[in-house]
């Protein structure tokens, strides 16, 4: 009895199952993305490379799937091959969840659900929680002399205005 209530419950919270359109191929779906990418004013220009670093490769690195057929285990199995750390994988994860989103949107309707939301990544550690932290001034030295050591001084500009600017990466990207 409690099985058929929940069944029901569900069936009078959720109407019907959502219909979906033939889903074309990955291949498919990325050139359509990342045409509406190269044409939507809707994200900065910042995003949207971002979110072809991280849709591209795996696309190309999964079978080439219609795009309702791909499971959480095809996203596991590629982050797992990636030689990244776990919260890069949480990025990537995160953009193809993205990917997935799109193609469930607007006149699409290529999926139903999103795989995405059911990947489990391992060792995620979440900076989210942690609150800003002020570096003492031999840190701040430490931190300044590396940024000169690297490509011949190339961040230390970069760094001085984020450090003593209070500046966050995007806002220096703007300058």
């Amino acid at each position: 009895d409690e099985d058929l209530l929940t069944a029901v419950d569900h069936w009078l919270r959720t109407g019907k199952p959502a219909t979906i359109k033939e889903s074309p191929r990955l291949d498919e779906a990325l050139k359509t993305y990342e045409d509406w990418l190269e044409a939507t004013t809707d994200l900065r220009q910042v995003t949207k490379g971002h979110l072809r670093r991280r849709v591209t490769p795996f696309v190309k690195n999964v079978p080439n799937l219609r795009v309702t057929d791909v499971l959480p285990d095809h996203i596991e199995n590629y982050l797992a091959h990636r030689n990244v750390s776990a919260n890069t994988k949480d990025a990537n994860c995160r953009a193809i969840s993205s990917f997935f989103t799109w193609w469930m949107k607007g006149k699409r309707h290529w999926a139903i659900n999103n795989p995405c939301y059911a990947v489990e990544i391992e060792g995620l550690t979440s900076d989210d929680d942690r609150e800003p932290v002020v570096l003492a001034v031999n840190e701040c030295e430490a931190l300044l002399r590396a940024a000169e050591k690297f490509e011949s001084g190339r961040l230390v500009a970069y760094v001085a205005l984020c450090m003593f600017g209070g500046l966050r990466p995007f806002e220096t990207a703007r300058l």
